[in-house]
């Protein structure tokens, strides 16, 4: 999925990347992503609808 998302590590601070999930487990997603920095490339996260 194609996501922006603001972080500390990127200036400006809003950082458009693609994510892909590994896996599922109920309502939580193990992510991939691929162009942050090793370490904080591979996380669980809930993912919600907005708008």
């Amino acid at each position: 999925m194609k996501v922006v998302e603001s972080t500390a590590g990127h200036n400006p601070g809003l950082w458009e990347s693609y994510y892909t999930y590994t896996s599922v487990s109920g309502q939580i997603f193990q992510i991939h992503r691929g162009e942050m920095t090793p370490g904080s490339q591979d996380l669980p996260m809930k993912i919600a609808a907005v708008g």
